[in-house]
């Protein structure tokens, strides 16, 4: 059974094939991509009641999904419908409006009008907004309709079609939507054709700027192409400056870009920009400098022969400076810069290693020694019975150490002799 033969029969039934968001576009509905099952590759099963009902193998997902129709019933095909009116937000075409067979360009047109709607034209690979092409299956219906709305991806059904899909585009949207779809799409229109290359570089001229050039695959500094095949801008226009990255838009020409990032720097930024910069270092200079500042570029057993220096891709980075410096230190990763040679990067990194100029300053002289008067102040030697001396800051000669030494020898002995002389009148005087 073809499409339009399942269509028919189940318009007689009274039933209806419940659409779902699938690769085959119906709900139960699978396609076996098996060679055993080429003839008939599609698959109808529904899980019904918890049990897993298998309805048959088919030659087209239309009579697959006629299976399932039939199984569910009248009353099971509107309860489904009832549910996916519940997730889109809108009713869905009833079976009697439904087209047997898939409507060709000329019919969706005149449907749209029949009912005050227009198909919505857009810049993309089918034309039509909200419309794009289906490849995830071998099946006839070949274009997806579904729309964003309320940050919701909203599926409207797979076609044979895009007129038809535009079709149920604008049948979502309703005659107020259409109507403002086509506002928004007139005011678009009426900006300004995109700037050709000779006319970017002549506003550049005129305002006293110059689009500023690059070695990457634009041609031009802080331009790229975004990844996105479609669209009319594919150029973006975006850069670092002042500690953030700014986005500048989206272009149809790359030049057209270059020329906002000139008019973001301004003539004093592009006339930095265009300074020459200095000649790159050799590797003779290289380690002639860091000689010259008793450093050392630190050796390593990679591409480039020195450690965290490692070489980048013609894509990656600029091809005049192809050597990234670049170290993890103190928990952190700090990007050098990049290089035209090997040596360079090595002495950037070995610059970045070295101690800072508080710790590299060479030791203060020790202080000049003490006045020969200061150095052989002697201390007189106190008395047995007197406090010893502050002798604190002074330094304390040879013969003032055996003074010292002396006095505290008597100190000692006239102690002794003390404590036996109270020994002796304690034991005297002690009662017979």
């Amino acid at each position: 059974m073809n499409a339009a033969e399942a269509h028919a029969a189940a318009a007689a039934e009274g039933l209806a094939l419940v659409r779902a968001e699938n690769p085959t576009g119906f709900k139960g509905v699978s396609h076996d991509q098996r060679p055993a099952q080429s003839r008939k590759p599609f698959k109808a099963q529904l899980r019904h009641d918890g049990c897993t009902n298998h309805l048959g193998t088919f030659a087209t997902a239309e009579e697959a999904a006629l299976a399932v129709a039939r199984f569910l019933g009248p009353e099971g095909v509107a309860a489904e419908q009832a549910a996916v009116r519940d997730s889109i937000g809108r009713k869905l075409p009833a079976a009697s409006q439904r087209s047997a067979a898939p409507m060709t360009a000329a019919e969706a047109y005149t449907a749209a009008a029949a009912e005050g709607l227009a198909l919505l034209g857009a810049d993309n690979e089918t034309g039509f907004k909200g419309v794009k092409r289906n490849t995830s299956n071998t099946s006839t219906i070949s274009f997806k309709a579904q729309l964003m709305r309320g940050g919701r991806t909203i599926y409207l059904g797979i076609f044979a079609t895009a007129e038809e899909a535009a079709l149920a585009v604008a049948r979502f949207l309703g005659p107020e939507g259409v109507v403002a779809s086509l506002a928004a799409a007139a005011s678009a229109a009426l900006e300004p054709a995109p700037m050709t290359a000779a006319e970017a570089h002549a506003a550049a001229a005129a305002e006293g700027l110059a689009l500023l050039c690059a070695e990457n695959s634009t041609g031009f500094k802080d331009v790229r192409r975004s990844g996105k095949s479609s669209g009319s801008k594919p150029f973006t226009a975006e850069l670092r400056h002042g500690g953030r990255k700014n986005y500048l838009g989206a272009f149809a020409t790359a030049e057209e870009a270059a020329l906002a990032v000139a008019r973001f720097l301004g003539p004093e930024g592009v006339t930095a920009a265009l300074a020459p910069e200095p000649a790159p270092m050799t590797a003779e200079e290289a380690h002639a400098a860091a000689a010259a500042e008793g450093l050392t570029l630190l050796r390593a057993e990679n591409t480039t022969g020195f450690k965290n220096v490692s070489r980048k891709t013609a894509v990656e980075v600029k091809l005049s400076k192809p050597f990234k410096a670049q170290l993890n230190h103190g928990g952190r990763n700090h990007h050098l810069g990049h290089f035209a040679t090997a040596e360079q990067a090595a002495l950037a990194v070995a610059r970045f290693l070295a101690p800072p100029a508080a710790e590299a300053a060479p030791a203060a002289p020790p202080a000049a020694p003490l006045a020969p008067a200061a150095a052989t102040q002697t201390v007189t030697a106190p008395t047995a019975d007197a406090a010893p001396p502050d002798t604190s800051g002074v330094e304390v000669t040879g013969e003032v150490r055996r003074d010292e030494r002396e006095r505290r020898k008597r100190k000692r002995a006239i102690d002794v002799d003390a404590l036996e002389l109270e020994v002796k009148v304690e034991v005297k005087e002690e009662p017979l």
